[in-house]
């Protein structure tokens, strides 16, 4: 009996420990966003299934995106237009909260991203902010 008594403590405190582990994730995919879009990039075009159009298009006249290493803020006309956390790239694929993904390059100070149909945005590196 008392062996029992023993066998029973020992599963008890597996379980406890296991739960203890389980509890303890984060939530975090482990996917990181690539490090060089880290940073500040004010629209210069907008891509318009594919077609380059001058600002402003569209009611937009400036904006951007702010990217940082666990999200990115969209920016228009000087007022927030959506944020997203979970943001990650893969493969020169950006992807956020389980949404399709927008290929994207850099060349030099030059971003270019565009989603599955060639709509999207040329942007420029910026190394002073502002949206005015």
């Amino acid at each position: 009996m008392t062996n029992k008594k023993i066998w029973l403590g020992m599963l008890v405190i597996v379980l406890v420990l296991g739960m203890t582990v389980v509890g303890c994730d984060n939530g975090s995919t482990g996917k990181t966003i690539d490090s060089n879009l880290i940073g500040k990039w004010e629209w210069a075009k907008i891509l318009d299934g594919g077609t380059e159009k001058n600002l402003p298009y569209s009611g937009i006249s400036s904006g951007g995106y702010e990217f940082t290493s666990n999200g990115f803020t969209s920016y228009a006309n000087g007022t927030v237009a959506f944020s997203f956390k979970g943001v990650y790239t893969e493969n020169n694929t950006l992807y956020h909260d389980g949404e399709a993904g927008y290929t994207y390059s850099i060349s030099g100070s030059t971003l270019t991203a565009k989603d599955a149909d060639g709509s999207g945005v040329i942007a420029n590196k910026v190394a002073k902010f502002s949206w005015e």
